[in-house]
C-alpha cells in the first residue's frame, strides 16, 4: 500500500503549533502565539517568501496582517 501521509518532526520552530494545513510537497504551521510559519517546497513561491529556495526548516511568513 502507497504511504499517502508521514508525520515529521520539523526543527527550528520553538512556539506550540495549534494548526497545520498540508499540501503535497508544503506546509503552513500556525502557533499559539498567532504567527504563520511555511515549510517545505517552494519551487512555485508557495512558501510565501518571496523568492522559490525550499526549506526544511520553518520560515516565518511576513505581511499578514494579525486579526
Amino acid at each position: 500500500m502507497e504511504k499517502i501521509c508521514e508525520f515529521t518532526l520539523v526543527s527550528g520552530l520553538y512556539y506550540k503549533v495549534v494548526k497545520v494545513a498540508a499540501g503535497i510537497r508544503h506546509s503552513l504551521l500556525l502557533t499559539d502565539t498567532n504567527l504563520l510559519y511555511a515549510v517545505g517546497d517552494n519551487t512555485k513561491g508557495n512558501l510565501g517568501q518571496g523568492h522559490t529556495y525550499s526549506s526544511d526548516i520553518p520560515l516565518k511568513v511576513h505581511g499578514l496582517k494579525q486579526f
